[in-house]
C-alpha cells in the first residue's frame, strides 16, 4: 500500500509542522532541500528555452533532481543547499561563505573496491546551490559539475564538501543561463 502525502496529512495542522520541523533538525534539512527543489522547478518551468522539463525520481540510476532540453541537449540539475551552520558573511572579499555538501546518500563502491560517498564527476551537469541559508529566499547559484572540486583520495569523483563564497568562486552564476550556454558551447 503506498501512502499519499495528502493522507499522511490528514488530522495535521501547519502549526503541527512547524513544531515538528523546528524540534527535528534532520528533518528541516530534507525539509529544505525539498523545498528547495520546488522553487527550482518553478524557475525551470518559467524558463521559456527549456524543454521537457521532469523530475529525476529519488534512487533512479540517473542522477540529479531534475532533467531538461536545452538547446537540443539533454540536461540535469542536482540541488543542494548550504549548511546553514557554516554560513559566514566574508568581510574580506564581500559575499558570504558556507559549504556545500555534494554527496552520495549511500556509500557506493570505486573500481579498486573501496567504498566512498563521493559522487562520480559527471552523473549530473550543473549543481543548483539554493540561497536561502544566506537569506536571499528560493533563489539559487549554479555551477557546472566539471568545475567542481575532485575528490584528494579518487580523483574521478567529487569532493564530498566544499566551501563557496557567493562573490568570487570561479564559474558560480546566479544566472542559469551563463551555466547553459558554458555546457553547450564547450563539448
Amino acid at each position: 500500500m503506498q501512502i499519499s502525502g495528502k493522507d499522511l496529512l490528514v488530522g495535521v495542522t501547519i502549526e503541527d509542522i512547524e513544531n515538528i520541523a523546528t524540534e527535528n533538525p534532520s528533518l528541516r534539512g530534507y525539509l529544505q532541500g525539498y523545498v528547495a527543489e520546488m522553487f527550482l522547478k518553478r524557475k525551470l518551468d518559467g524558463m521559456g528555452e527549456l524543454s521537457e522539463i521532469s523530475k529525476i525520481r529519488d534512487h533512479d540510476i540517473k542522477k540529479g533532481d531534475f532533467q531538461f532540453i536545452y538547446k537540443g541537449r539533454e540536461l540535469t540539475v542536482e540541488v543542494k543547499s548550504m549548511a546553514t551552520k557554516t554560513v559566514r558573511e566574508d568581510l574580506l572579499n564581500g559575499g558570504f561563505t558556507a559549504t556545500v555538501q555534494v554527496q552520495a546518500s549511500d556509500s557506493q563502491t570505486t573500481e579498486d573496491g573501496s567504498l566512498t560517498r563521493c559522487l562520480e564527476r559527471g552523473q549530473f551537469d550543473i549543481l543548483a546551490i539554493s540561497a536561502f541559508a544566506i537569506g536571499k529566499g528560493w533563489d539559487f547559484f549554479f555551477i557546472a559539475n566539471k568545475y567542481l572540486p575532485s575528490s584528494p583520495n579518487f580523483p574521478d569523483r567529487l569532493q564530498t564538501s566544499f566551501v563557496v563564497n557567493t562573490v568570487n568562486t570561479p564559474c558560480l552564476h546566479t544566472d542559469l543561463l551563463e551555466v547553459l550556454e558554458d555546457l553547450v558551447t564547450s563539448s
